[in-house]
């Protein structure tokens, strides 16, 4: 998974600590058919959010 290899070599940094995430639903955004019928473009409906802390 790509947010775990994210992490992971964020983890790395010497005074920077994984604490957690969060995934965030926004209701606010409309549906769109986006590109339609050319190119297809996915509506964006979450975001993944990795929490980090700088320590020291």
């Amino acid at each position: 998974m790509l947010h775990a290899e994210i992490a992971d070599r964020l983890a790395r940094i010497p005074g920077l600590s994984f604490r957690g995430y969060r995934i965030w639903h926004d209701r606010t955004p409309r549906l769109y058919p986006f590109g339609y019928p050319y190119t297809f473009v996915a509506n964006q409906l979450h975001q993944f959010i990795l929490v980090f802390r700088r320590e020291g």
